[in-house]
């Protein structure tokens, strides 16, 4: 998932698009930043957490590419497009749910038919309905659209002020 900011400038020298882009680039890690501790607050919210491996993987990336800057958000972490999208229903594997359901309750160490039990009844709940949607990068950018826009209008403006106060 990525946001583009895309700016186009006509008959300037290259020196002077180097230097716009510099400011724009700038204010590009910075919407980065926000977007990436809105995913996690999104997740947090959500109550979507096992181990913390998804909130510690999303991360972002600013690149130049022809004649824009790319911030891409996201996370490296097979299972996080599963969690941003949901999934439709399937039977997942036993093991893996026994060993969440044993993480996530405690108290039920030593008691493996109880936590057999609670992790079949998980795997066929997630066999008839799936699993739920969080799209917590979807959902970070709906929450801080106008702390970027506001982000990317001062980069822009600063990169114009550089551009005509530049020798």
């Amino acid at each position: 998932m990525s946001d583009t900011l895309t700016v186009r400038f006509g008959r300037l020298p290259k020196f002077r698009v180097e230097q716009l882009n510099g400011s724009l680039e700038s204010s590009m890690n910075l919407v980065g930043n926000i977007l990436v501790r809105g995913a996690v607050e999104e997740i947090d919210r959500a109550g979507r957490i096992d181990r913390g491996d998804l909130r510690k993987s999303i991360n972002y990336q600013v690149n130049r590419e022809e004649t824009r800057i790319v911030c891409r958000v996201g996370t490296n972490i097979k299972y996080g497009v599963f969690v941003h999208e949901g999934t439709r229903p399937h039977y997942p594997p036993l093991l893996p749910i026994q060993r969440w359901v044993y993480r996530k309750h405690p108290e039920l160490r030593g008691k493996k038919k109880i936590i057999l039990g609670i992790a079949r009844a998980v795997v066929k709940k997630i066999g008839k309905f799936g699993t739920e949607a969080t799209p917590f990068l979807t959902n970070s950018l709906k929450n801080n659209r106008v702390k970027v826009q506001q982000v990317i209008k001062h980069g822009v403006d600063r990169s114009i002020g550089d551009l005509f106060n530049a020798n």
